[in-house]
C-alpha cells in the first residue's frame, strides 16, 4: 500500500489504502489482522473497496490497531502481498472522573479535579456564579486549562458558586463533566456586643452576644482585673 499508517477519528471519517503493483491484469485481494490471523475482506460494515483500493468509513474505537494488506494477482505467477500498515482510531473525549463537591471554611484554597481519555486533549474549567456558564476568569484562580482547577482563598462570597471542565479533543464532541459545589462556611462575625451594664448589688444581670457563621459555639469570658479567663 501507498500508506505507512491510516488515521482517523473513532465513528467519524474514512481511513483509505491504495495499493500500486506491476503487471498484467493486476487484481487486489485486501485482508485484515484483528490480531488471530489474516482474513480476506470485501465490501460491506465499514468496508468499501472501490477500483482496488480500501476504504474504512466510520470505524469504531475497537477497530484501534487492526492491520491491513493487500495480495495482488496477474496472469502471470507468483502472486505477491504488500506489507501492512495499522488503522488508528483515534477516540473522541470522554470523562472518566467527575469533579466533586466541596466544603470547606473561607479562606483556604480548594481544588477540583477531573480526569478524561481521548486523543490530544486540552481543558477549559468554567464557573456558574448564578447567572450562566462561563470560563473561569484569571483572577483568584490557577489551572484554568488544566486537570485541576485551584479556587485561591475563596470568601464567603463564592458559597454555591458551581464548577464543571469541558474537555476538547482531536476528534470531536468535546465532553463536559457533571457540575460541583463549593460551599464556604464563614468565619464567625459578631454582629451585637455586649453591652455594659451599671446595676445594684444583688441583681441579675444578663450580657447578650449575637454573632452569624456556621456551626458556632460560645464561651463567655471575665477579667477581674489581671487577665481574661473562662466563667466558672
Amino acid at each position: 500500500p501507498t500508506n505507512t499508517n491510516m488515521t482517523v477519528c473513532e465513528g467519524a471519517g474514512t481511513a483509505s489504502c491504495s495499493p500500486t503493483a506491476t503487471g498484467t491484469n493486476i487484481s487486489y485481494q485486501w485482508q485484515v489482522n484483528t490480531g488471530s490471523g489474516w482474513a480476506n475482506i470485501s465490501t460491506g460494515g465499514v468496508y468499501s473497496i472501490t477500483a482496488g483500493s480500501l476504504n474504512i468509513v466510520n470505524p469504531p474505537a475497537g477497530m484501534n490497531g487492526y492491520l491491513y494488506r493487500a495480495y495482488a494477482t496477474g496472469t502471470c505467477l507468483p502472486s505477491d502481498t504488500s506489507g501492512s500498515v495499522a488503522l488508528t482510531v483515534r477516540r473522541a473525549p470522554v470523562v472518566t472522573g467527575h469533579p466533586t463537591s466541596i466544603t470547606r471554611c473561607e479562606g483556604i484554597n480548594d481544588t477540583f479535579t477531573v480526569t478524561a481519555t481521548g486523543y490530544n486533549l486540552t481543558y477549559q474549567w468554567q464557573v456558574n456564579t448564578g447567572a450562566g456558564w462561563n470560563n473561569v476568569p484569571a483572577t483568584g484562580y490557577s489551572g484554568q486549562t488544566t486537570t485541576s482547577l485551584i479556587v485561591q482563598a475563596p470568601s464567603a462570597s463564592f458559597n454555591g458558586y458551581q464548577y464543571r471542565c469541558v474537555v476538547t479533543g482531536g476528534c470531536a464532541p468535546t465532553a463536559t463533566s457533571n457540575a460541583a459545589t463549593l460551599n464556604i462556611l464563614s468565619q464567625p462575625v459578631i454582629t451585637f456586643h455586649p453591652l455594659n451594664i451599671t446595676r445594684c448589688e444583688g441583681i441579675n444581670d444578663t450580657f447578650v452576644v449575637t454573632a452569624t457563621a456556621y456551626n458556632l459555639s460560645y464561651q463567655w469570658q471575665y477579667n477581674s482585673g489581671s487577665a481574661c479567663t473562662n466563667v466558672p
